[in-house]
């Protein structure tokens, strides 16, 4: 009677490490889920990016100078190469926040909205490629709220709004389909 009655616990310790076991390989398969998602998000903007990034030619120096000392001086390639770059850097901040909305944060939005401020929207070019980007910019919703609390902060405005999207809607109607 004891060794049947041994016998039994023995089962049921048995069959909770055999539920433990499955609980654990289900844990361990969610994660692998997330990880996966979060690569294959990472994966598809960095292409993005990098094929913005082929586009703006392989030394784009002398148009981001341009844009910063004389900006009424840019030509369609210099906006073509400004709008690659922005485009491009605008990308994987999306990256960056969607990336973070699945627990992964890999830069406070605080910091990422002011470097991208900082580094992409220093002169009258950048400002009107972010005032005419509206429907990119919606891809990282608290992202483009700071950043846009920053701009009103620092009391900015794009006076070249116009001649960017005129080339950007040129460049949409040449493209093929």
């Amino acid at each position: 009677m004891d060794s049947s009655r041994f016998g039994n616990w023995l089962q049921v310790i048995g069959n909770l490490g055999l539920i433990a076991g499955l609980v654990l390989v289900a844990v361990q398969i969610n994660q692998n889920t997330e990880l996966s998602r979060a690569q294959m998000i990472s994966e598809g903007w960095l292409s993005a990016a990098e094929d913005l990034d082929a586009r703006a030619a392989e030394n784009p120096t002398s148009s981001i100078a341009r844009a910063q000392t004389d900006p009424h001086q840019l030509t369609q390639e210099d906006m073509i190469i400004l709008d690659g770059l922005a485009t491009a850097e605008w990308l994987r901040t999306i990256l960056v926040e969607k990336i973070s909305l699945l627990g992964y944060e890999v830069l406070p939005i605080e910091d990422m909205s002011r470097i991208f401020v900082r580094q992409q929207l220093g002169n009258p070019f950048a400002m009107a490629w972010w005032e005419s980007s509206g429907d990119l910019a919606a891809n990282a919703p608290n992202t483009l709220d700071r950043v846009n609390e920053i701009l009103a902060e620092l009391g900015t405005t794009g006076p070249h709004r116009h001649r960017l999207e005129s080339i950007r809607n040129a460049m949409r109607a040449a493209a093929p389909r």
